[in-house]
């Protein structure tokens, strides 16, 4: 009984540890850091999208308005993998307000530029019904002389 209580124990200082190392302030070089791994995971092809009410995610953007955010993530998220022409991007967010839908590729084609490859999904996502702008999505990369103390 002893020993069941000892690792309860044990269990519980663990637990109250990785609560405080997650709650501990971050300095803005770490927190540089954090923004450009996060930056590298995630593709840098993306784009901003507004679709009309007509189109599966012009009423995610509905939804999100609305303040729906779980269903309106959902309907995207359904809508990306179940439209076999919007397959291959992923939902990154919704702009402020859910005027807008930030969509990125998913796994890049590392053997295609990246112009060829904006240019492709340009033209699927233009294609859509219901589409009322899409455009290249400029991604501001943070400075990283903050992080090497340049």
């Amino acid at each position: 009984m002893r020993a069941i209580r000892l690792q309860s124990m044990t269990a519980s200082v663990a637990a109250g540890v990785l609560l405080i190392a997650a709650c501990a302030p971050v300095s803005p070089q770490a927190d540089a850091v954090h923004v450009a791994e996060i930056a590298k995971i995630h593709s840098d092809v993306s784009f901003i999208a507004n679709f009309g009410p007509s189109h599966a995610l012009g009423r995610a953007q509905s939804l999100q308005s609305a303040g729906r955010a779980v269903e309106a993530e959902r309907l995207v998220v359904e809508t990306l993998r179940n439209d076999s022409a919007l397959r291959g991007l992923c939902f990154e967010r919704f702009t402020l307000g859910g005027a807008d839908i930030v969509l990125s590729v998913c796994v890049p084609d590392r053997s295609q530029e990246r112009s060829a490859m904006q240019v492709h999904w340009l033209d699927i996502l233009g294609a859509q019904r219901g589409i009322i702008y899409v455009e290249a999505n400029a991604i501001a990369q943070p400075e990283l002389s903050a992080v090497s103390g340049m």
